[in-house]
């Protein structure tokens, strides 16, 4: 099955015959007529179920030429609707997989199309290593040298369902690249069933970076659910750990593993595979604000002059470290923390901001422009739908003039490693300083 960004619906043959606000008649060539209760700015989304595109093609063209945005909330309704009325030519295979995605199964299948009992290690050449890696924070600098580095340091193993590859409260120096199969991460509990299940890792996905922090502990064991190949990484034996993570060079194996374990600790990420996460941080760039300088302004975007933009107008923000205040009518309303993201309502709506968000401390952010932002979207639909859904909720409660609760409050407060933890580039890093001008360093 299919992942659902993945998918090429195909409508039965036929044409839109009329629009009007609130619904869409679609024709078939048979003659018979459906009438669709979808607003009428969702007809170029119906336009393109034709069989040519998928469905993560689709999102982007959308967001590319259409002024009114359409969300993927919007899109997953819409195919449930058509759906169920019987209008793909694919339809079973597009309920099904929807049904998939619901069920919370939609990445599972990405990289297990082959059995692991299918491998042995002779199949693991260096050139194939190379390949399966490249996609992993360990090739963040994209240098073959030092990924055929790697590799010769490293250890192929064939574990089998139930072993134990990392064992909770274990200080480990390694990090472990899985290849094949999957595995499961466990808690210890004090019951009947002694493992508590938290969540699977599926291939081709880097586990274990705790082993980037010194002496820091597992804080769960994992082991395969089915036979797998895992890739030890002797990191600490590779990269000193010891030495302060600045995130000066984002494209060090030390920096994108920290980032990596940074995310996956965010909320916002959570249940996310590693090839979700790493399309986000290859997008991303790292920029560093000074204290007191506003990174948001509250202002329509047509009120937005050339002269006021600090960073782009329309970018997304996820807080590495530091503090961010929103401030709405000149009113403190929230702060947001290591972990919290912001800017999703102008990026994703393609509005002006509804709040100015200012650097209560120097801060290292993570940022993305709307059209990026978009694309990450467009290949994780779950990410998707949890961003659209706390945008939907600060605009609701923007639009309504209610800043009496913690809608802009940071969720969870996090403690990232406060040993070493501190800021991060992922190209070229951008400071801005007192003065409000952009300088390269």
């Amino acid at each position: 099955m299919a992942r659902l960004e993945n998918f090429v619906p195909s409508l039965i043959p036929g044409r839109i015959s009329e629009i009007s606000p609130q619904n869409i008649t679609y024709t078939f060539d048979s003659g018979e007529v459906k009438r669709l209760r979808l607003g009428a700015h969702m007809a170029p989304f119906v336009k393109l179920l034709n069989g040519t595109s998928s469905l993560s093609e689709a999102h982007v063209s959308l967001f590319q030429s259409e002024p009114m945005p359409i969300q993927v909330s919007e899109v997953l309704n819409a195919l449930s609707l058509m759906g169920n009325m019987q209008m793909f030519v694919n339809n079973r295979e597009l309920m099904e997989t929807l049904s998939a995605f619901v069920d919370g199964h939609g990445y599972n299948d990405v990289q297990n199309l082959v059995r692991t009992e299918e491998f042995t290690a002779q199949h693991f050449t260096i050139e194939r290593l190379r390949t399966l890696l490249k996609n992993t924070p360990l090739n963040a600098k994209n240098d073959v040298e030092i990924l055929d580095y790697i590799i010769k340091k490293s250890r192929l193993m064939e574990c089998p369902a139930g072993e134990i590859v990392i064992q909770e409260g274990v200080v480990g120096d390694s990090v472990y690249v899985l290849l094949t199969g999957e595995v499961g991460v466990y808690r210890r509990r004090e019951f009947e069933n002694p493992w508590e299940y938290i969540s699977s890792i599926y291939a081709i996905s880097l586990f274990g970076e705790s082993a980037a922090l010194p002496d820091k502990k597992r804080t769960a064991t994992v082991m395969p659910i089915v036979d797998s190949w895992i890739l030890e990484v002797p990191f600490q034996k590779l990269v000193n750990v010891n030495k302060r993570e600045t995130f000066t060079d984002f494209n060090s194996v030390k920096t994108r593993v920290v980032v990596n374990q940074i995310l996956q600790t965010a909320p916002m990420f959570s249940g996310l595979p590693s090839d979700a996460l790493q399309e986000f941080v290859k997008r991303c760039e790292l920029v560093q604000v000074s204290e007191g300088i506003d990174i948001t302004f509250q202002k329509a975007r047509s009120e937005i002059t050339s002269t006021d933009v600090l960073l782009d107008a329309s970018s997304f923000y996820f807080i590495l470290d530091g503090q961010v205040e929103v401030i709405k009518d000149g009113k403190v309303i929230g702060l947001l923390n290591k972990g919290d993201y912001f800017g999703e309502v102008g990026a994703l709506n393609k509005m002006g901001r509804t709040a100015t968000c200012r650097a209560l401390k120097e801060c290292k952010l993570l940022t993305l422009s709307a059209e990026s932002l978009n694309q990450v979207f467009a290949k994780n639909f779950r990410l998707a739908l949890q961003v659209e859904k706390m945008a939907e909720d600060r605009l609701q409660k923007s639009l309504e003039g209610d800043h009496s609760d913690s809608n802009y409050l940071s969720p969870v407060h996090f403690d990232f490693e406060q040993t070493n933890v501190t800021s991060h580039d992922i190209g070229e890093v951008t400071s801005v300083g007192m003065t409000g001008r952009a300088e390269n360093e």
